[in-house]
């Protein structure tokens, strides 16, 4: 996995793929998660099960993560410019990310780059295996893991706040 891991992303062999989110009440589409997906040079697929957690492990996984959040951008730009309908997309990021200082600059900056509304975008926190496996040595209990949300206009209040994801109680 990691000796592969710098060639498959030159080669752009890690790729959204847009899981649909469907209302109960009405059927219809209304939004999508992107899930990366690693499709080798030869068509064959790597699970995210076997390279996430090594990822998180070395970081690259931001580099992953941000490779992700482009296509999901050049997706919802191709798509507006067309005037298709769509959706909000949500991409899961590391809490690797917490490491640079620049991490919601650069998206905010993505998308004006891609020419994307901010409402279409929703940034959420991706709970690792990982995680979860290092809270069972912490000495006192830790609450069960949840999702963080944030709609990325309220992305960069909770970070001018913070410049941290926002932690667990």
């Amino acid at each position: 996995i990691v000796s592969g891991m710098v060639a498959a992303y030159n080669n752009k062999e890690f790729r959204a793929y847009l899981q649909p989110k469907v209302s109960l009440h009405t059927g219809k589409v209304v939004g999508a998660e992107a899930l990366v997906r690693w499709i080798r040079a030869d068509g064959s697929m790597v699970m995210p099960g076997r390279f996430i957690d090594v990822f998180e492990r070395n970081g690259f996984v931001t580099k992953v993560d941000f490779a992700i959040l482009d296509q999901v951008l050049e997706y919802l730009q191709d798509a507006l410019a067309q005037r298709e309908e769509v959706v909000p997309i949500s991409v899961n990021f590391s809490r690797r990310h917490n490491e640079y200082a620049d991490f919601v600059p650069n998206i905010l900056k993505r998308l004006k780059d891609y020419k994307v509304p901010g409402n279409l975008l929703e940034v959420r926190e991706r709970l690792s295996p990982l995680v979860h496996r290092s809270a069972r040595h912490h000495q006192r209990p830790l609450p069960p893991p949840r999702r963080l949300t944030a709609k990325v206009g309220g992305l960069g209040a909770i970070w001018s706040a913070s410049g941290r994801w926002p932690t667990r109680p």
